[in-house]
């Protein structure tokens, strides 16, 4: 990716801020955290790609979770919501599962929430998830084979 251009392409440069940001978190680098954020949110409002929304909505959910913001968390979660059904985003999509986690996690951590309903629909989506990363890997390694 790094030696592709990305003048001109939001979902490339969306996805480089992404991986900055998700390193920043790594770091616990606060001001890095908000720059690259910062970032993401102008490539996703200038693209028509719900998906690049959609990745917005998680990296600004991660921002207010650090600063323990449940208010923000749970209005943001609607809004992703909302962007999901309008835009018919499939639930095994990568994205829609990355948020489902994201949020049984914040429900744990924010709520009174029976923590064995949550986790049972943490387990769920992780099954999910691994079920979706599996398929999709092997059906990469199909396309490779094929063309040995």
């Amino acid at each position: 990716m790094y030696g592709q251009n990305l003048e001109g392409n939001d979902s490339l440069r969306s996805t480089h801020y992404t991986k900055l940001f998700e390193q920043a978190v790594t770091e616990n680098n606060a001001i890095l955290r908000l720059n690259y954020l910062d970032s993401i949110k102008k490539y996703a409002e200038q693209s028509d790609s719900p998906f690049l929304k959609l990745n917005a909505f998680i990296c600004e959910i991660d921002q207010a979770a650090y600063q323990n913001d449940s208010t923000l968390i749970f209005e943001l979660y609607d809004r992703a919501a909302l962007l999901i059904n309008t835009n018919n985003i499939p639930y095994r999509d990568p994205l829609s599962l990355k948020l489902e986690l994201q949020q049984s996690k914040n429900k744990l951590r924010f709520t009174k929430l029976p923590t064995d309903s949550i986790l049972k629909s943490f387990h769920r989506v992780y099954e999910e998830a691994y079920a979706a990363k599996t398929v999709s890997y092997t059906h990469l390694r199909a396309h490779e084979t094929r063309h040995d």
